[in-house]
């Protein structure tokens, strides 16, 4: 370390006089330098002309007087300012670089976060399906059991149809023998035409649905067996009585159509219900996904050109997209400050330059509240 405790600058007791005497000089100096100006304004002579050269070479004597005089302890101040610079400049490099470490955490955690949201995204729409799936499945199936009903209604109101007095007894007795249980082939060659988008089995969703329904599909196939073969006797019976069928099976043809109508309501009913259930639940696991707290950063972008060409881009572009608005002198304007005007350009409106020799990165800037 240096020795700073002493600091002298040389002369600088007399720097107050001396610019007392610069500004009294100066003064003159331009009062002077007025009054050449109005001459010269109603025209030049040669006289005039030799004049003014020589009132400029004065000047510029004048003012290389002044930067000798003052250059010995201004040139010192400069120097004692540079060392205070030069603490500063410490000071910053150091913070630089501990805001690099809370820059490249603030995107870990960014990219560790959109990760997690990504990751239970998917879940979310993985289980959506899996609930549509199911959903449909059940009303699938129901459906398929209305058929396998509906067919051995069909059945009975045919074979109602054939009946005559001379048969009635043999009709009845075959009704009588019929199976009231669910046709177990039909009901386990049950198909659904489905696909998954998310990997799920839908021949194993399928055969759960139809094992785990089963009881309640070959109840319902029974009740239903009943009243139409109770409905069908009393049919028969009327025709052994001489009474005419027509309008009672038209009635059994019909009441059948309204069993299926209702039956397929409420089972699409009932699935709807549940699939809403189930995906607000699903909504609500997703909604609590696990993310890290982010420390508070700005987002931007930083550009990265990776050839001469890239710049030449940026060039025309930045004169395409900010060049209308700029207001300042365009002389001292840099392709540096340029690249900083379209990385802001870029975050605001999200437009970019599409260029293979230019690459747009998302940084983050960790924010430091005191």
């Amino acid at each position: 370390m240096s020795n700073k405790s002493i600091i002298k600058v040389e002369g600088i007791k007399d720097a107050p006089a001396l610019l007392q005497n610069f500004e009294l000089r100066r003064s003159k100096l331009v009062a002077f330098a007025g009054s050449l100006k109005e001459k010269a304004k109603k025209g030049l002579t040669p006289e005039l002309d030799k004049t003014l050269m020589e009132f400029i070479n004065a000047a510029k004597k004048t003012g290389k007087e002044f930067n000798e005089k003052r250059s010995p302890f201004t040139r010192e101040i400069d120097r004692i300012k540079k060392m205070f610079v030069t603490e500063e400049n410490y000071i910053k490099a150091e913070i630089t670089e501990i805001q690099r470490y809370r820059d490249a955490y603030a995107k870990q955690v960014h990219d560790e976060n959109a990760k997690a949201r990504r990751k239970a995204d998917l879940e979310r729409l993985k289980a959506d399906e899996l609930i549509d799936l199911k959903s449909k499945i059940d009303i699938g199936v129901s459906s398929s059991v209305r058929t396998i009903i509906d067919n051995m209604k069909s059945a009975f109101t045919e074979s109602l149809k054939s009946v005559t007095k001379e048969n009635a007894d043999a009709k009845l007795e075959k009704l009588m023998s019929l199976s009231g249980e669910m046709p177990d082939k039909k009901y386990q060659a049950i198909t659904i035409n489905l696909k998954s988008e998310h990997g799920h089995n839908v021949d194993n969703l399928l055969k759960n649905c139809l094992t785990s329904k089963m009881g309640e599909h070959y109840k319902q196939y029974r009740t239903e067996f009943d009243d139409f073969r109770r409905g069908a006797i009393g049919i028969i019976n009327d025709v052994k009585a001489g009474e005419d069928k027509t309008d009672s099976i038209k009635a059994a043809e019909d009441q059948a159509k309204i069993d299926t109508a209702q039956a397929m309501e409420i089972a699409e009913v009932v699935a709807d219900t549940a699939k809403e259930a189930q995906q607000a639940e699903v909504a609500f696991a997703s909604s609590m996904a696990v993310v890290k707290e982010a420390p508070e950063a700005r987002e931007a972008y930083e550009i990265v050109v990776s050839d001469m060409q890239g710049y030449a881009s940026l060039n025309a572009y930045w004169w395409n997209v900010c060049g209308p608005a700029f207001k300042g002198q365009i002389k001292r304007k840099t392709i540096g400050s340029m690249m900083k005007d379209l990385e802001k350009h870029a975050h605001k409106t999200g437009e970019m330059l599409e260029s293979g020799f230019v690459t747009y990165n998302e940084v983050f800037r960790a924010v430091n509240r005191a």
